[in-house]
């Protein structure tokens, strides 16, 4: 099978390419960047999609990677939105048999006692992450009639080695400075980089796999029972606290990253019989802490 992977040389999809490579895959990656064997958005613009059978679409600058200003923002929305929707349209012109959309579970409103499993919310809530989920989801519907099969996964934040939040995380807790942050009520919806692979390959393979999917552990958890989940993990003790307003002093808008969350659970994978290999935070965290 011939798979076109968007964003393929960021954190996630580097692990998914090397995934479909060892599955004996070809894969074509769309990147900003030119490089050997990789197709740019302008080849795209320009020259449609290459002849494929699968397209994983995982573009966008993330969140994480700067102050929320107003141009911040806007580069981040547009960088999701600008590509998918091209996209679309090439997909529209050449159908593949299967497109998948990476989505967030911000896409779900943050309430600390709502249970999500995969529902549809019709209007997104104020902050600025639901906007952004809500329209890239809109942005990645296909046009009517178009044959070609299509689900979002709804990815939260994702635990693996060599980037993602892990790498940001450990070190402090390492030296003994790891804190709750807030009041560590918040959810932390999570997933290991090894499940959220073998999820889109689930997808991938799987022809009744349609729609929205929670790309998230069973085992969803509180920041604070990550906080001592992790202290135990690098044996550390973890007896500080982040205060909410020191949070939005240092980093603004963009503290409801670490304040906010969902408590979301992939009911619809499990039912249809999708296997965690890392189904708790201490089971993910006894792998990855060990190897980082």
């Amino acid at each position: 099978m011939t798979v076109v992977v968007a964003g393929g040389t960021g954190f996630i999809g580097r692990a998914l390419v090397a995934a479909l490579a060892r599955e004996g895959h070809d894969i074509a990656v769309i990147s900003r960047r030119p490089g050997a064997g990789a197709l740019t958005w302008e080849d795209v613009a320009n020259q449609g999609l290459p002849q494929c059978e699968a397209v994983i679409n995982l573009a966008g600058r993330l969140p994480s990677e700067g102050r929320w200003t107003h141009d911040f923002k806007k580069e981040v929305m547009e960088s999701r939105i600008e590509t998918t929707e091209m996209l679309v349209r090439a997909i529209g012109d050449n159908p593949p048999g299967v497109f998948i959309n990476a989505s967030a579970t911000a896409y779900y409103p943050a309430l600390v006692d709502e249970v999500w499993t995969e529902r549809e919310v019709t209007m997104p809530d104020e902050s600025f992450l639901s906007q952004v989920v809500h329209e890239w989801e809109t942005a990645a519907r296909l046009p009517t009639g178009c044959p070609t099969r299509s689900a979002v996964v709804r990815i939260g934040a994702v635990l693996g080695r060599g980037g993602g939040v892990l790498e940001k995380l450990i070190k402090p807790f390492r030296w003994g400075l790891g804190a709750r942050l807030g009041t560590g009520y918040q959810p932390f919806p999570w997933i290991h980089l090894d499940d959220l692979i073998s999820l889109f390959l689930f997808i991938l393979r799987n022809n009744g796999a349609t729609g929205p999917f929670n790309g998230t552990a069973p085992g969803c958890v509180t920041n604070g029972e990550l906080t001592k989940a992790l202290a135990k993990a690098v044996r550390r003790p973890a007896v500080l606290a982040m205060p909410a307003w020191a949070l939005r002093l240092a980093f603004g808008e963009m503290a409801d990253l670490l304040l906010q969350g969902q408590r979301v659970v992939p009911d619809k994978a499990i039912k249809m019989g999708f296997h965690f290999a890392y189904p708790t935070i201490e089971s993910a965290l006894a792998d990855l802490v060990r190897k980082t």
